[in-house]
C-alpha cells in the first residue's frame, strides 16, 4: 500500500458523496388545506374577466407541503441531488357543486339560483385528485343557454376526503 492516506481520503470522499445521494431520497407530503382561487379562462387557457364564448373554470386549492428525508442523521442535510416523490395526505372528493347567483335559461328551463349546474347535460367536469378542479362550459352548453348580459358570481363548493370544506368564487362578466 503505497498511498494509504490517499485511499483513506478517497474513501471518505466516496462516503460523503453517498450520504448526499441517500439524503436526496425523500418524500414530499402535500395536504390540501382549503381556500384557493377560481379562474375563468378560454379553451386556449387564457384567463378572462369577460366571457364571450366557451370557457372553463379552474379552481386551484391551497396546499401545505412537508418534505421528509429518508436519512435522519442530519449529516448531509443540504445535499439534494434528486427531486422528492409527492404523496397527497388527503384528496378531493368527486362531489363538487357549481352554482350561480342569478338565474339563467338552459334548454328552455329556468335554472334557479343555487342549483348545481355541473349536473346539466352539456357541462363537463374534469375532476383532478391533486388540488385542482376544472369545469368546462362548452359551446354546446352555451348554444342552448340564455344569460342576460352582466356579472355572474360562480361559486364552487366541494370537500376533501378528510372533511375540509372548499369554497371558491369568481365574478366574470358574461356577454354572449
Amino acid at each position: 500500500m503505497k498511498y494509504p492516506k490517499l485511499k483513506a481520503l478517497l474513501g471518505l470522499y466516496v462516503f460523503i458523496m453517498a450520504l448526499g445521494f441517500v439524503q436526496s431520497c425523500c418524500s414530499s407530503e402535500m395536504t390540501i388545506t382549503g381556500g384557493g382561487e377560481l379562474h375563468p379562462h378560454t379553451t386556449l387557457g387564457y384567463e378572462v374577466d369577460t366571457v364571450t364564448g366557451p370557457f372553463s373554470l379552474s379552481a386551484y386549492f391551497e396546499v401545505e407541503r412537508t418534505t421528509a428525508s429518508n436519512f435522519t442523521s442530519g449529516f448531509a442535510n443540504s445535499a439534494y441531488a434528486f427531486s422528492c416523490g409527492i404523496n397527497y395526505i388527503n384528496a378531493l372528493e368527486n362531489s363538487f357543486q357549481l352554482t350561480l347567483d342569478k338565474p339563467f335559461i338552459y334548454n328552455g328551463d329556468t335554472i334557479v339560483v343555487g342549483e348545481n349546474i355541473i349536473e346539466l347535460d352539456k357541462v363537463i367536469e374534469h375532476f383532478e385528485a391533486e388540488a385542482r378542479e376544472t369545469i368546462h362550459l362548452s359551446e354546446d352548453f352555451l348554444r342552448i343557454s340564455q344569460f342576460e348580459p352582466g356579472a355572474y358570481t360562480f361559486t364552487l363548493n366541494g370537500r376533501t376526503t378528510d372533511g375540509i370544506d372548499l369554497i371558491s368564487s369568481v365574478e366574470p362578466y358574461i356577454r354572449l
